[in-house]
């Protein structure tokens, strides 16, 4: 079952833009973008600025796009170390936060919580930017591979 739901929600949608046309190297862009971008601390917001980029760059929305959705359960993982060690570069603790302090925080207090979380989400962001520098490189080289593999497999 999770094969069938591969085949048709990554790998034909892939092979579908390189038949158009598309060239490996900007398929690999286009997937690494939508890596890069669905790694990053914007939760929510990286459809919108995936495909933004994408437009603004020339890149394929769709392959960014599927690379997106695919990290998203990674997104998920990475976001609470991103914030904590965010928020210890930008002098925020965030130690020992759970649920219930987090929404007692909100409804008391408003503002410091904004400025408290603004700051972590600050860091979070510098965080990332740093990490995908190396990540970006890996995988735009890894996707260009592959995209030249499948692309010789499909002129066949």
């Amino acid at each position: 079952m999770f094969r069938k739901l591969y085949q048709k929600n990554v790998v034909a949608p892939l092979k579908g833009v390189l038949k158009k046309g598309a060239s490996p190297h900007q398929m690999a862009l286009s997937l690494t973008l939508g890596a890069i971008i669905g790694l990053s601390p914007l939760i929510g917001l990286t459809t919108i600025v995936c495909s933004l980029l994408c437009l603004l760059l020339g890149l394929n929305i769709i392959s960014a796009n599927v690379s997106n959705f695919l990290v998203y359960p990674i997104q998920l993982i990475v976001f609470m170390p991103f914030m904590y060690w965010g928020g210890k570069i930008m002098g925020v603790d965030l130690e020992g936060i759970d649920a219930d302090l987090l929404a007692s925080m909100i409804l008391s207090d408003t503002m410091t919580f904004l400025r408290s979380f603004g700051k972590a989400f600050v860091g979070a962001l510098l965080i990332w930017l740093v990490a995908s520098i190396p990540f970006a490189l890996i995988c735009y080289l890894t996707m260009k591979y592959l995209m030249l593999k499948v692309g010789k497999k499909l002129a066949i």
